[in-house]
């Protein structure tokens, strides 16, 4: 069926709108980027429909992170070397398919990647994060007080199902983070469920935090005991230390590190003489935007201080007057980091 004249403008304008957020999104991708164009980006992106648009490019471009930063940096800068060629040679319409082309090429890399390793699916579909009793997106936290007031707290991007019985009290951890501080009751135990372990109360506070490959637990206050998910092995922590399950083994119990201290109510990092690279990473778990680290130039440095973690540009600004690192931000959404 034809469309009709208003329809094909219509139509028409929002090809348009989504051409320039599809150039705009990946122009601000470059390490190029004038003052002139920052500004008239800054402009462009006030308008909240452009917003919109643009943060919906962004969706698909935040799946980059399981690219690596090698092939995403190369198939950006060639996308974008193709655009330059073409800006000079062509019309505005031509650039603007041009444009459009380099973004589809992205999404098209992104897409294979996907499918190939599973990430999206995995962290998204099959975890049950969208299902889940409770979940939290990245940058957040949140408090749950349960029906036994035992009191649940959900670090960044982390989802849970609570299944409560007359028999015993379960918490499956499908992703992320949590921390526990366990009401008394002695004829249901509780128990949480993740992907290596199960990890019994035996007392009140603790910290289980899923990482896919292991999981990681940390004793606070009391103890619990920490089983191999595809084992009988099982060990016994006290409170002050931690165990990494994964591969059906459960490590021996070590003091937790006083080094590396994360304060959940205000949500601060205190370290000390920590390698700057594990700082970093726990910034880019809290952070919504793609952060590249140049991990092999930055290996050698190490950082102390206590940094916000609700804040990253003031804590990386912490970080860049203390060690010789170079922070390049291309607005909120893209953050490179190296050696200076």
């Amino acid at each position: 069926m034809a469309l009709s004249p208003s329809e094909n403008t219509v139509t028409s304008d929002k090809n348009l709108a989504l051409e320039k957020a599809a150039y705009w999104h990946t122009r601000m991708q470059s390490s190029d980027v004038s003052i002139q164009e920052q500004l008239s980006f800054d402009q462009w992106y006030a308008i909240s429909s452009n917003a919109d648009l643009y943060q919906r490019i962004d969706a698909m471009w935040s799946q980059i992170d399981s690219l690596g930063p090698e092939i995403a940096s190369h198939t950006v800068h060639n996308v974008l070397k193709d655009q330059d060629t073409q800006a000079v040679q062509r019309s505005r319409r031509v650039k603007a398919t041009g444009f459009c082309v380099g973004l589809v090429f992205i999404c098209g890399i992104l897409a294979t990647q996907i499918m190939s390793q599973g990430q999206f699916l995995q962290e998204h579909i099959f975890s049950g994060r969208l299902l889940a009793d409770y979940k939290s997106a990245k940058g957040e936290s949140s408090t749950i007080i349960l029906q036994d007031k035992t009191r649940l707290q959900l670090n960044t991007f982390t989802s849970v199902d609570i299944d409560y019985t007359p028999q015993q009290r379960t918490i499956y951890l499908l992703q992320g983070e949590i921390q526990l501080d366990v009401a008394p009751d002695k004829q249901r135990p509780l128990v949480v469920i993740s992907s290596n372990a199960s990890t019994h109360a035996l007392g009140t506070e603790f910290i289980v935090r899923d990482l896919r490959e292991s999981t990681h637990i940390s004793v606070t206050e009391s103890k619990v005991e920490v089983c191999a998910a595809v084992s009988e092995q099982c060990h016994i922590v006290q409170a002050g230390e931690s165990v990494i399950a994964g591969a059906g083994k459960v490590s021996v119990p070590q003091p937790i590190d006083p080094g590396f201290v994360y304060h959940w109510n205000k949500k601060l990092l205190i370290v000390d003489n920590q390698p700057v690279v594990k700082v970093l990473d726990e910034f880019r778990r809290h952070n919504r935007g793609y952060m590249h680290i140049d991990r092999e130039a930055l290996q050698a440095f190490r950082v102390s201080g206590v940094f916000a973690l609700d804040d990253l540009v003031k804590s990386l600004q912490v970080i860049e007057a203390t060690i010789p690192i170079k922070v390049t931000r291309y607005t909120r959404l893209l953050t490179l980091i190296e050696k200076k």
